[in-house]
């Protein structure tokens, strides 16, 4: 069974490769559709990928050194800020999960340890309402305050999470317009099968 799949994956792989030769469009992997297709609204994506931005500056859930971070970024190293924010968003987690943890043991000395490592972090990515929200909760745990901290713990949770949808959703936009601008060039290169000129016969 196992030498039959690999036959017909072998003879798909064939049947793409002679399509393509012949000047039939090359089609997206995950989608199945041509290339070409992604292109299309490309502009309308781009509009709602900047609205998307400037609403998260207008709400304040990020600030300029999310700029900064994106400055970094170029075509040798394209996914560097979706990659240094998925790093900071697997260390937010276990952040929480141990405040969490301390917090039912009003461990509020190393609660305030673990906020010094969240704030620092949020203000490297550029994630201003988290960090906001950490230095009351620090505030929060100097003062022994357990009320005051179960309310910032739960605020923190709501903000970090909001935060983490919002920037999946840009990074998505981001991927779709990469893989547009590769459909673009696509679009504009002519198969040599199609520029043929056809060959009449003289007919008698």
């Amino acid at each position: 069974m196992l030498n039959n799949a690999a036959h017909y994956s072998k003879s798909g792989q064939h049947a793409r490769r002679r399509l393509t030769q012949y000047g039939y469009p090359q089609v997206a992997a995950k989608t199945g559709l041509p290339l070409w297709m992604l292109g299309l609204g490309v502009e309308r994506l781009r509009a709602d990928m900047n609205r998307l931005l400037a609403l998260l500056f207008h709400q304040g859930v990020l600030d300029e050194q999310y700029l900064q971070l994106q400055q970094l970024q170029d075509e040798s190293s394209p996914n560097f800020v979706s990659e240094v924010v998925n790093i900071y968003f697997q260390e937010s987690e276990k952040l929480l999960r141990n405040l969490r943890f301390l917090l039912e043991f009003s461990d509020y000395k190393k609660m305030g340890v673990h906020l010094n490592q969240f704030i620092g972090s949020s203000s490297s990515i550029g994630a201003k309402r988290v960090r906001n929200v950490c230095v009351a909760f620090r505030v929060a745990s100097e003062q022994n305050n357990r009320l005051g901290c179960l309310r910032a713990l739960e605020l923190l949770e709501h903000e970090y999470c909001y935060l983490k949808n919002k920037l999946h959703e840009l990074f998505q936009f981001r991927a779709t317009d990469r893989a547009a601008k590769t459909a673009s060039s696509y679009s504009q290169v002519s198969s040599p099968a199609l520029k043929q000129k056809p060959k009449w016969r003289k007919l008698g």
